[in-house]
């Protein structure tokens, strides 16, 4: 069992308890217990309170704490450009969308290049989602058709985009 699978499980059950935890993985109590203690310890776990019955524990007592994956441990964003509009989106690390921002791209010559519609976009997505540029870990972006590489195996739009964001003031 390794700290992946415990997140796959905390992000596919909601907020799950050390006993709960154990008895999905097949681990022990302890071993549930140093395993979320690692990863609240990593910053991707959180105490989220504690739960009664709907813990998983079964028995009477004290309400057993209840561990989440926290979604502000990461980000990640995702571009859709097409001849219409550029759409940026930020998700947190549980797939939820924090902040959305689209940019028109009329017609095949527009007044601003592509690359700086793609950073502003992006940039406008990171402003609604309450983040800066740098705390987005990764991202993606689409297009509606291949580019033609370029000598170096990089396509010379995307390396005209990856120019443009890694430069861009964050």
């Amino acid at each position: 069992m390794n700290d992946r699978a415990a997140l796959d499980l905390l992000l596919e059950h909601g907020p799950l308890s050390r006993t709960r935890l154990g008895k999905l993985t097949g681990l022990s109590k302890p071993t549930a217990s140093q395993l979320l203690a690692r990863l609240e310890a990593a910053g991707l776990v959180i105490a989220t309170g504690t739960g009664g019955s709907d813990s998983g524990e079964g028995r009477p007592g004290p309400n057993a704490q209840l561990y989440a994956v926290d979604p502000t441990a990461a980000y990640a964003a995702g571009l859709d450009v097409t001849p219409e509009r550029v759409l940026a989106a930020v998700a947190d690390i549980t797939g939820r969308t924090v902040g959305e921002h689209a940019v028109p791209t009329p017609g095949r010559r527009p007044a601003e290049p592509v690359p700086r519609q793609v950073t502003a976009a992006l940039d406008g997505a990171v402003k609604a989602a309450g983040l800066t540029r740098h705390d987005v870990r990764r991202l993606v972006i689409g297009t509606p058709a291949p580019s033609t590489p370029t000598p170096g195996g990089c396509a010379t739009p995307a390396r005209r985009l990856r120019t443009a964001l890694t430069s861009s003031p964050a």
